[in-house]
């Protein structure tokens, strides 16, 4: 996937309409539905500062088929939430939409046509905690879902708006420095590969060096058949690895050594080329960049900050079928 809108929402404090996201991440509102205040960067997050309103980002996708995901950061129990947009019209206030609903404590997949707002489906938010859940909005012409720390929640194979749109995000609820729902890293993602209807395979296990494996969820695409049998036959296994060189001269290192994250992308344990890995500086909230694998399934992060948490993710095609998946715990560099 290529990613046409990036914001980890870094920046220094203020007035949110004089912030400029990494990728495509020049922030307008909404011609139709604007907030009555554009917000508030705090402590390189999002902060709303108004009831309602949508923000779009100056970023648009190649298709119509595509991802739109942030991270909420839920601070107080029962505010109102936020949501993000795809396929959103400028000229009438039309698109879809995922929600967290705080309020009612529920995840809502809405179809909004000229201003009127339909749910599509709805599922229950769970036990709130003072926690970040990453929110998904998957678009295809066959499907929309939204996922909640990669797991589906919403689903709908409504296509009534087809055209690609553009992407973007409200908050329901004004929110304090240490209250209400904030946001952070907005990313929306083009989807290339094979159709279908996607369904969840067994999990993936990433692997962090001398640490005990994790589980995260992938997300195959293709044919129904051909996700069956993959589901039966195979999981994907992605292995991050880092690796700490030995140093002859600890004054020198101290001044001179580079730090690094570096891997190896597998399916069935044979490497994959072309993958795409993304990485993101959690501590700062910073996104790193992007890089793909070699022809040996690897690749690495150079120049990364020493003792600092990143969080990684892979996304790959094999087959016609897509895979998608999260580091999990976060990441550390080690010295070259």
């Amino acid at each position: 996937m290529a990613d046409f809108v990036v914001d980890t929402f870094t920046g220094p404090n203020g007035q949110f309409d004089e912030h400029v996201g990494e990728v495509g991440a020049v922030w307008t509102p909404h011609p139709i539905r604007p907030p009555n205040d554009v917000g508030l960067i705090q402590s390189n997050r999002y902060r709303p500062r108004t009831t309602s309103g949508c923000m779009v980002a100056s970023g648009t996708p190649a298709g119509a088929e595509y991802d739109v995901q942030v991270d909420l950061v839920l601070l107080t129990e029962g505010n109102p939430g936020a949501g993000i947009y795809g396929r959103l019209a400028m000229d009438e206030f039309s698109g879809y939409a995922a929600i967290y609903d705080g309020t009612a404590n529920m995840y809502l997949l809405v179809l909004w046509e000229d201003g009127t707002p339909t749910v599509l489906d709805s599922a229950s938010a769970g036990a709130w905690a003072a926690e970040t859940r990453v929110m998904r909005l998957e678009i295809r012409n066959s499907v929309k879902r939204v996922l909640v720390d990669d797991v589906a929640v919403c689903s709908s194979a409504d296509n009534t708006i087809e055209a690609p749109g553009r992407v973007g995000f409200e908050c329901m609820n004004p929110a304090g420095s240490a209250s209400g729902t904030h946001l952070d890293n907005f990313i929306a993602s083009d989807f290339t590969g094979g159709g279908g209807t996607p369904v969840e395979s067994e999990p993936v296990t990433f692997q962090e060096h001398e640490t005990a494996s994790v589980n995260a969820r992938v997300l195959v695409y293709g044919s129904l058949t051909a996700i069956q049998d993959e589901a039966e036959s195979a999981a994907a296994s992605v292995r991050v690895q880092v690796s700490l060189s030995a140093v002859e001269d600890e004054v020198a290192a101290a001044t001179a050594a580079t730090w690094s994250i570096t891997g190896i992308v597998t399916l069935n344990g044979n490497p994959v080329e072309g993958a795409t890995v993304r990485l993101i500086n959690q501590d700062e909230n910073s996104y790193v960049g992007t890089t793909s694998t070699a022809a040996d399934g690897t690749y690495a992060f150079r120049g990364v900050k020493q003792g600092v948490n990143y969080h990684a993710t892979v996304e790959f095609e094999s087959g016609g079928q897509k895979y998608n998946a999260r580091s999990q715990p976060f990441l550390q560099a080690t010295q070259d």
